[in-house]
């Protein structure tokens, strides 16, 4: 039986000629940033815009998150024609970086989406691969799950920074309304 698509490819497609286009400047910019600009921008729109931009699985691989349909989807845009993919000598190797040969289709997008995914590439532009890489093995879905399983987009609203003292604040209020009156520390 077949497996039921629940990402949208044409918005994955898009998404992933929006973030060339837009990081055509970026000399860091490759195979493994793009996976981590997908994964950023799609588990911010789902905090932000509670849905993800394209609804690609993610999977936990070495180098941190990707889309589980990445490699279809660029297939499918070099076959289109839309993107070309050079291959550009980076430190002691060799990056794969996708470049646009067409512009994006704006209209499967929000302009709050775009808002996002430009947030996400500036955030990240400071960053090469390794560092990105080593960012994204700090996020919990990544952390909480092994090779080549699916990285739960409610992961998105894991955090491990400590609480501060207004949050703690807060959920004690909301505790004692809801009557939970038992005292932190103890059984």
């Amino acid at each position: 039986m077949a497996k039921f698509q629940t990402w949208n490819n044409a918005k994955l497609c898009e998404l992933i000629i929006y973030i060339a286009e837009h990081s055509k400047d970026d000399t860091s910019f490759g195979a493994v940033k793009l996976n981590k600009l997908l994964y950023y921008s799609d588990f911010s729109a789902y905090r932000q815009l509670r849905n993800s931009i394209t609804d690609a699985e993610y999977q936990h691989i070495h180098e941190g998150p990707a889309p589980r349909h990445l490699l279809p989807a660029r297939k499918q845009l070099l076959k289109e024609d839309a993107i070309e993919i050079k291959q550009v000598p980076y430190y002691s190797g060799v990056q794969q970086r996708i470049i646009p040969k067409r512009t994006f289709k704006r209209d499967l997008f929000t302009d709050e989406e775009l808002k996002i995914v430009d947030e996400v590439i500036h955030d990240l532009k400071p960053l090469n691969g390794s560092e990105v890489t080593e960012r994204s093995h700090r996020e919990l879905g990544w952390r909480l799950t092994q090779e080549s399983e699916t990285i739960h987009y409610r992961t998105a609203w894991l955090s491990s920074e400590p609480l501060t003292e207004e949050q703690v604040s807060h959920g004690k209020k909301v505790a004692e309304r809801h009557g939970f009156r038992r005292k932190l520390g103890t059984a």
